[in-house]
């Protein structure tokens, strides 16, 4: 299992086990299925989500040597399908470029054996780190459609975080005092459009003016 899965991670693909049968299809399809919507405050209880941009780049390149032909080659992804950026959004790789000019990734650690598999991979690559972008984990009430696979739209989040995610992980809990719940993770590739709101910044060397205090002497 271990061995399909790393070869389907390598394609940019996922697998699952559904009534004893094994299924293999590309992570692309997601933006084209219908949506489970959890709205915040209703079937949605919690939610908390993270934007990491250490694991991003602007593209990802691939390099080998082709023993046969005697030429190496290098490989470069930079362009996500849409149907990965479902909520027309900024990606992590398109801030980082924004904000300090192209950041390219390389792998080094795969031996491809042409320029084809190196292309392959580089993208499947660039996909999965992009998906990993954001990442969220929420508690809902008993949802049978919710599982892995499933695309979430989430409701009630704000501008930033509402919208379309993709479930890749789903755990149930059963408890004497909240019932029956699931814990679910998420991640998408892509801020939903809307303003950024970033707390006031205390530039270096200003002072804050001194607050007034009460005088607390006696009155002569």
């Amino acid at each position: 299992l271990e061995f399909i899965r790393a070869r389907a991670e390598s394609m940019g693909a996922e697998i699952w086990l559904e009534d004893n049968q094994l299924f293999v299809r590309s992570r692309t399809h997601w933006g084209t299925s219908p949506a489970l919507t959890l709205t915040y405050g209703a079937g949605l209880l919690r939610f908390s989500v993270l934007a990491d941009l250490t694991t991003q780049a602007s593209e990802l390149h691939v390099s080998g040597w082709n023993v046969a032909q005697k030429t190496d080659f290098d490989q470069q992804a930079a362009a996500l399908p849409a149907t990965l950026t479902p909520n027309n959004g900024q990606t992590g790789g398109n801030i980082l470029a924004q904000a300090f000019g192209e950041q390219p990734a390389r792998v080094v650690h795969t031996a491809p054996v042409n320029a084809e598999a190196a292309d392959q991979y580089a993208q499947a690559r660039f996909e999965a780190q992009a998906r990993r972008f954001i990442t969220g984990t929420g508690i809902a009430v008993a949802e049978p459609e919710l599982r892995i696979g499933q695309v979430v739209a989430l409701e009630g989040l704000g501008e930033r975080h509402s919208g379309l995610y993709y479930c890749v992980g789903v755990r149930h809990r059963f408890d004497t005092t909240h019932g029956y719940r699931i814990e679910f993770d998420v991640e998408r590739a892509d801020f939903a459009p809307g303003e950024a709101r970033r707390p006031p910044i205390s530039r270096p060397g200003s002072r804050r003016p001194p607050s007034k205090r009460p005088n607390m002497g006696k009155k002569e």
